[in-house]
């Protein structure tokens, strides 16, 4: 076989292969131009439905925070201003049909456009019933039934201050609406394309074809799938319409974000993909005459390929002019191809020898060049390591740290864009710092969560050789040819955020490069973790002082029910939740009821009995420990038994801390918040603190009341000594006149009688005395909300006026004067003991009483100007002096003591000195002078 033919075969042979792939590659082509045919489809149709989506979602948005909202009271029976702002909000042009304002028994209002006969009478669309029953606003597709026209309607409730819901506000939008009819005119491509907008029950609400309305769509078999998942789809499917001949549609749905509805695109399949059939067409006619072609032309090719010598001559003389770098191709294998090959090993020996020499010459300038360029970025590196060091210890304010730290990092790697992000305890990412990023692009960094995203596609970082090159989204400010480099920032074997830096594609970041970001995002990470243990410590401690001061408050309060609701209180703000309680158990520890409660929480809560064991309370009191609910709703550890009260109120999070008292569980402190999330341990260990201090005021107000009920024993006590030391024996001495009277009667003896009529009075006028002394006795006791200053200024006057003595009380300026509870009463009762002596004994004038502070005792002083006596007398133990030994005991049991000081004439001074437990304001504590 000639050469010229052996060419010819070859190249027809390639010619095939290559016309194979290329008809392979067409089909693919084809193929893919169809699948671009069908998502131009589908992209549209999630245009229109993305137009539809804001549509509804302003118009939803209006109804939500119109002013309308600020204006309706509804139950203040004044209907003018929510008819001017309904009318506002029609006038917004949103609604083109109506806007309606429905009271809470979905009773018409009012209406826009106004109209007369529907004000007053239920509102037609029964589909408002879901929004009373749901409290959340609904969506759905309505007819009018004057015009028979397919409508949108949307409703919201309203709610009063209580949250309560007391109407609802609604409006409704014809499918001829100018936003709607356009974005479905986009839908109707070609001659038969057209858009169809499908309800749940594919009903079509809004379509290009005017006679689709309220109809069921073509396709609804196929499409009711697509709606229940609310997945987007784009595929062929056969028509089912009998008026018109079989024949195969392109149908792209979209499912709508705003409710349960979607977008198709309809057209036939024909006319959708023409232009792919029109190019298979042409692939034909035009691929078998070029094959043919082709074919011809090799064999002409063929013969200019059988004169190699003239090649092998070229090739020599370029040897010999000194030109090696042309090589000398080889020309079959006969002689001819010997020869060349000859020729081709000498070239290339020749050109080696040349390249050596100058090889060694320039790697000898290269590594001189390397090795100062290498020595150049060690000391550019260190240099940047050394300013990002100083960066990130000088300071522990993180987010100037951060924004400081990559202002250098950008500088060093000459570029301007970059962020810093990091992790926070809910599973998403924080910005921290940004440079030369869009704000739109801002915005979508600052949401992301771990796991979604770009930079969720790249958590957790556990390693430095997770830095990557990924692509940048093209939006806000990043451009086209952009790329990434994510470095983590890690600190203990964990990742803590991540700096991103991006460069363009013309300077891509070298391994030298990658390790220094390695380094300088563990310094990164070493400064944040430093930051974030001294933010803690600062938390604790200001969490201490908070819980120091809330000690001192509920510490301070005697009665219960008030140290609960300031407990509830404190701990709804403290761990700044939505709500918080107090629930206790009853004595047998069988009920357990709501004692106290801090933030809007309907009456049904606050009226929950439970018994052991169920709901959140009933758990902590029953096993005595924390409990931690993220969401109640969907929580099967907890006996669900009062699950209408707590979905009333919308609580789905909850953290609760038994009040303990030893191993004895008073009740349980509760916190909620109305969406569902985890609370942290750290929570639960300040909860579990507040609930001892708790714990601990309510057992010291449950002991104060029991010494309250003890004083009262001991009061009574008092009460009936005096009455048979006083009433008494005045009551026996008076039996005992009665009698002598009588035998002074009997025998006549009338100056005997006047004697002793005189001393029966002088002893009635006694009695008197006593019992008004004594009157005056039970009504004066220590309130918690008067003070001992006021109850003992109250007493003296009053006693000045019962006895007929001239009284006076006087305060040394500025003595602080606040004793003990018990203390107060016994002071109380010693003063009443020592007046009641100076009426009866003293025969003085005048009554005084002085309160003095000295060196932390109070000192009270009753003085008289009476006879007195002897001193001596008071240490005779014969019953007499009864009142002075009692009194004595009344100011040892409270730590004090008192003495007399008198001589007959000279009157008498009672001086009674008591522990004064007045405390000091600057440290944290009470300071209240002269009474509480």
């Amino acid at each position: 076989m000639s050469l010229q033919k052996k060419v010819a075969l070859v190249v027809s042979a390639g010619l095939l292969v290559f016309m194979t792939i290329a008809g392979l590659v067409g089909i693919q082509a084809l193929q893919r131009s169809t699948h671009r045919t069908l998502q131009e489809r589908l992209a549209m149709a999630q245009l229109i439905a993305q137009g539809i989506d804001q549509l509804l979602g302003r118009a939803l948005y209006s109804l939500r925070h119109y002013p309308l909202s600020e204006t309706i009271d509804l139950e203040d029976g004044d209907l003018a201003p929510e008819r001017r702002a309904l009318l506002d909000l029609y006038h917004t042009g949103l609604f083109n049909h109506d806007v309606f304002l429905l009271d809470k028994y979905t009773t018409v209002l009012w209406q826009e456009p106004y109209l007369p006969e529907a004000v007053g009478y239920p509102f037609l669309d029964y589909y408002v019933t879901s929004v009373l029953a749901t409290g959340e606003p609904t969506i759905y597709s309505s007819i009018d039934p004057q015009s028979n026209r397919a409508l949108i309607s949307l409703a919201t409730p309203i709610r009063n201050k209580e949250g309560t819901i007391i109407g609802i506000l609604g409006g409704r939008i014809e499918s001829t609406h100018l936003t709607v009819a356009g974005l479905m005119r986009a839908g109707a491509i070609g001659r038969t394309g057209y858009a169809d907008l499908v309800d749940e029950n594919g009903t079509v609400i809004a379509s290009t074809q005017p006679e689709h309305l309220l109809k069921k769509n073509d396709h609804w078999n196929y499409l009711l799938p697509l709606i229940q998942s609310k997945q987007p789809q784009v595929k062929t499917y056969p028509d089912v319409k009998e008026s018109e001949p079989q024949h195969t549609d392109v149908v792209a749905f979209v499912p709508l974000a705003m409710t349960s509805w979607g977008i198709t695109m309809e057209q036939h399949k024909a006319e959708a993909l023409a232009n792919v059939r029109d190019l298979q067409k042409q692939m034909v006619m035009v691929g078998i005459p070029a094959l043919l072609i082709s074919l011809a032309l090799a064999w002409v090719g063929a013969r200019s390929l059988v004169k190699p010598i003239r090649i092998l001559i070229t090739g020599c003389e370029k040897i010999a002019e000194g030109d090696l770098d042309a090589p000398v191709l080889p020309r079959g294998s006969g002689e001819i191809g010997t020869l060349a090959r000859a020729f081709e090993t000498m070239r290339t020996r020749l050109r080696a020898s040349r390249s050596a020499l100058e090889k060694a010459n320039q790697e000898l300038d290269d590594k001189v060049t390397e090795r100062t360029q290498a020595i150049a970025e060690q000391t550019r590196e260190l240099s940047v390591l050394n300013t990002v060091a100083q960066e990130v210890n000088q300071s522990l304010d993180l987010d100037r740290t951060l924004g400081n730290t990559l202002d250098r990092v950008l500088e060093a790697l000459e570029t301007n864009t970059g962020a810093i992000l990091l992790y926070i305890d809910n599973g998403h990412i924080v910005l921290k710092a940004c440079r030369g990023l869009g704000e739109d692009y801002i915005k979508s960094l600052a949401h992301l969560g771990t796991g979604s995203g770009l930079l969720g596609q790249l958590t957790p970082w556990e390693e430095s050789n997770a830095l990557e090159k990924h692509p940048t989204p093209e939006t806000g400010s990043i451009k086209k040819g952009q790329y990434f480099v994510n470095v983590p920032l890690t600190s203990k074997g964990q990742t803590l955020g991540v700096m991103v830096i991006t460069r363009h594609q013309e300077r891509p970041c070298t391994p030298r490069e990658l390790e220094l970001l390695t380094a300088i995002g563990q310094q990164i990470g070493v400064a944040i973790d430093n930051a974030k243990l001294f933010q803690e410590a600062r938390n604790r401690e200001q969490e201490a002082e908070a819980l120091g001061q809330i000690y001192v408050d509920i510490s301070a309060l005697l009665d219960t029910d008030r140290i609960l609701n300031s407990v509830v209180e404190s701990a709804r703000h403290l761990l700044g939740t939505d709500v918080a309680a107090i629930a206790l158990a009853d004595d047998q520890g069988q009920t357990i009821f709501i004692k106290a409660t801090s933030g809007p929480l309907s009456k049904a809560f606050k009226d929950i009995r439970l018994e052991a064991g169920q709901g959140i309370a009933g758990k902590v009191i029953a096993e005595g420990k924390v409990v931690m609910v993220e969401d109640y709703v969907n929580d099967s550890t907890i006996v669900h038994a009062v699950d209408a009260a707590v979905g009333e109120n919308g609580l789905r999070a909850h953290l609760a801390a038994p009040l303990k008292i030893g191993d004895r569980v008073l009740g349980s402190l509760e916190v909620a918040d109305r969406t569902a999330h985890p609370f942290s341990q750290r929570d639960a260990e300040l909860l579990s603190r507040l609930a001892d201090q708790a714990a601990v005021a309510i057992e010291n107000a449950t002991l104060y009341a029991q010494i309250e009920r003890m004083a009262v024993l001991e009061e009574r006590d008092r009460i009936a000594r005096e009455i048979h030391d006083t009433l008494g024996q005045t009551v026996a001495y008076l039996g005992l006149k009665i009698i002598s009277l009588k035998r002074l009667v009997a025998s006549g003896q009338i100056e005997q009688i006047r004697e002793e009529l005189g001393e029966i009075e002088n002893a009635l006028r006694g009695a008197t005395a006593d019992v008004r002394d004594a009157i005056l006795s039970l009504k004066m006791g220590i309130s918690p909300n008067v003070g001992l200053v006021p109850t003992l200024t109250e007493y003296v006057e009053r006693f000045g006026e019962l006895a007929g003595l001239k009284t006076e009380i006087t305060v040394t300026e500025g003595a602080p004067v606040k004793l003990a509870p018990m203390a107060e009463v016994q002071a109380l009762r010693i003063i009443q003991e020592a007046f009641t002596n100076i009426r009866k004994h003293a025969q003085a004038n005048k009554a005084t009483l002085r309160l003095e502070a000295e060196n932390g005792w109070l000192k009270l002083t009753a003085e008289d100007d009476g006879r007195g006596f002897e001193s001596a007398l008071m240490e005779r133990h014969d019953g007499r002096h009864f009142g002075l030994q009692t009194m004595q005991e009344r100011a040892q049991s409270v730590g004090g003591h008192l003495h007399i000081e008198t001589a007959p004439g000279k009157g008498t001074k009672v001086i009674i000195n008591l522990p004064n437990e007045v405390k000091d304001n600057v440290n944290g504590k009470n300071n209240n002078p002269l009474g509480r």
